[in-house]
């Protein structure tokens, strides 16, 4: 069992030295951050489905009926309580109770990216790695009656897995003409019909409302404000016609529309303190329209990511929770430092981002879940080229060696958005577990080669080889993670085949 770190050490753990941060800055540094410990990690293997509350609401507040609905629905083994807007003062509870999952109940008022960033920084301090410890999601509305029937929506058995050939629907505004139709098959995830509907004028798109209506996944692109997206769907919209998202998980990629309250505008180059109302938030109207789950960013993201978040429900059948600190835990590889530490906001004050890097990380990690962590909506995993890993133990030492023949192009899996200077590229990056009598001992990473390997062969230039030990409901894992040089139509993937790379950790000494 996980005991309880001091907030000494916390604190001290979110320093890093400038050793680490030239380290983790230098595209051509390995990166190992070990784990000697010898614990189970948090949450320990015991513990695995266990689920808290987490609320900063009074019992008489409107919004605690969503509580109630909560412990009545789910039977959490802990309701643990703050003060407002203070979720990440909870860390002893945390600590206590190492549940696997947290549901968040709270007004939409006490959201922002700040409050996030704080509690997803305290998730990961359970343990020894700096990987998420905690899979979450928040429960909101923009007013009680809407929080609550989204609550009822999101915990409803009957809802928690999708048709064995679930429908798709993508869409987002064109820079051209429109283009609508389908369905067709789905170029990675075969079983899957997908829609389209990437519209010109956002008129349009009101004219077809119903195409919405009866789909499992809805994809949105395009850029966005908490208002709704750029020349696209507006909070407005959803509240005035009649859409009907009809229990479809919801899955954002335009920057701020998971923005429920706060927000801060970057604009005019400094920090502007901004609050969308309720019924303006396009996030809160996407619930309130019929959503079982949101997926979306407090603050501006890529749309590459959440893309990645419904490939890794694809390839994996896992849950919602496990889809977003999938993403958190990505970001914690990119920033290629023993602990996660995440940028604030203040009002009036300069960008606080140390480097494009920091900033482009902060996009990740500020996207969040709105529905039930715990549900997995696919039963089974996609059988999909993604890269195959196979490891092998040789003597203290453990040899790792990832592969792909035809690199799935279609696939957004592949891809990278933080070390690449603001545009995004193609990368390696996995998660093997190993044995955790082995990682006790482990100390020092090494590339031995990434390279094509049909007819002659090449090597291939990569970035940022790092490697990291994660321990997580009992098992022991090993993340690897490298990025190739940004090359747009040349990417390492559209261009080659065939291609593999071997790792080598091992102890230094004897």
């Amino acid at each position: 069992m996980v005991q309880s770190l001091s907030l000494l050490w916390i604190v001290a753990s979110f320093a890093q030295t400038p050793e680490e941060l030239a380290r983790a800055a230098d595209p051509n540094a390995i990166v190992f951050i070990a784990n000697p410990e010898a614990s189970e990690g948090a949450p320990p293997a015991d513990h695995a489905g266990k689920l808290v509350v987490v609320t900063d609401l009074t019992d008489d507040d409107p919004y605690f009926a969503v509580v109630k609905e909560v412990e009545a629905t789910k039977k959490p083994s802990a309701t643990l309580r703050c003060a407002a807007r203070e979720f990440a003062s909870l860390r002893e509870s945390f600590a206590k109770e190492l549940p696997e999952y947290a549901i968040v109940v709270t007004r939409p008022d006490h959201l922002d990216v700040n409050q996030h960033f704080a509690l997803v920084e305290m998730l990961t301090t359970l343990d020894t790695d700096p990987f998420s410890d905690v899979a979450f999601g928040y429960l909101t509305g923009a007013t009680p009656e809407e929080a609550l029937a989204f609550a009822k929506r999101t915990l409803d058995p009957e809802r928690q897995a999708l048709r064995a050939k679930p429908e798709l629907l993508e869409f987002g505004p064109a820079l051209q003409g429109p283009q609508h139709g389908g369905p067709l098959p789905h170029p990675v995830a075969f079983s899957v019909k997908r829609w389209f509907d990437i519209h010109g004028p956002v008129a349009e798109l009101k004219t077809r409302a119903d195409s919405f209506r009866g789909k499992d996944v809805v994809f949105a692109a395009g850029h966005g404000l908490p208002s709704g997206v750029d020349d696209g769907l507006q909070a407005s919209d959803l509240r005035t016609v009649p859409f009907d998202f009809d229990g479809a998980i919801y899955v954002s990629g335009p920057c701020y529309c998971g923005v429920t309250g706060d927000w801060f505008d970057l604009r005019s180059g400094r920090v502007a303190k901004q609050t969308v109302a309720p019924i303006d938030s396009f996030a809160l109207a996407v619930l309130a329209r019929g959503a079982s789950a949101l997926l979306a960013g407090f603050d501006p993201d890529r749309a590459e990511q959440a893309y990645q978040e419904l490939e890794h429900l694809w390839i994996h059948a896992d849950s919602l929770g496990h889809a977003t600190k999938a993403t958190y835990d990505g970001g914690v590889l990119a920033m290629r430092l023993p602990r996660l530490a995440l940028h604030r906001y203040q009002d009036g004050g300069e960008r606080p981002f140390r480097d494009l890097t920091q900033m482009m990380i902060g996009g990740g990690v500020g996207r969040a879940l709105f529905g039930d962590p715990t549900r997995r909506p696919w039963s089974k995993p996609l059988e999909a080229p993604f890269g195959k890993v196979t490891t092998k133990a040789d003597g203290k030492a453990l040899k790792l060696t990832w592969s792909v023949a035809i690199p799935p192009r279609a696939s957004w899996n592949l891809s990278d958005v933080y070390r690449c200077d603001g545009t995004w590229t193609h990368r390696i990056q996995f998660r093997e577990e190993i044995a955790p009598e082995l990682a006790h001992s482990l100390n020092h990473f090494s590339v031995e080669s990434v390279r094509t390997v049909k007819g002659k062969g090449k090597d291939l230039e990569y970035l940022y080889p790092t490697a990291m030990i994660e321990r997580w409901l009992g098992k022991t894992y090993l993340h690897g993670y490298l990025v190739f040089p940004p090359a747009a139509q040349n990417n390492v993937f559209f261009v080659e085949s065939f291609i593999e790379a071997k790792f080598t950790v091992e102890p230094t000494g004897p």
